[in-house]
């Protein structure tokens, strides 16, 4: 299912399963994404701005991004160029990631 991007003037329609970060470096082969080396799926595809497919040679070595990686796998197949508006958007619907708490430890009952 496929969810309208806060961004309504841009008429795109990102994945809600998405992730928001800031590509670094760009290959066919790999992709690095904030700190995060990512290994490119075959089928790995890059939309610009305008929502069109990038060309290897065309993708940005840095820009904002919003992601999703294969579950299987783990390896990045889409990528979406975000503009600055986008970005802003996604980054302030952005809900922190909660602290995971940790499961109590049962105690033995008191021997006597």
């Amino acid at each position: 299912m496929l969810v309208a991007s806060a961004t309504a003037y841009a008429q795109r329609l990102l994945p809600p399963q998405g992730q928001l970060g800031e590509l670094k470096a760009y290959s066919p082969a790999a992709v690095k994404i904030d700190s995060k080396q990512y290994v490119a799926a075959p089928g790995l595809r890059v939309y610009s701005t305008q929502n069109t497919l990038l060309m290897p040679g065309s993708v940005p070595q840095k820009a904002n991004v919003w992601y999703q990686l294969e579950s299987n796998t783990g390896f990045i197949w889409r990528i979406w160029i975000l503009d600055e508006q986008e970005y802003k958007t996604l980054k302030a619907q952005a809900r922190p990631t909660p602290t995971p708490r940790p499961t109590p430890t049962p105690t033995a009952p008191p021997t006597t």
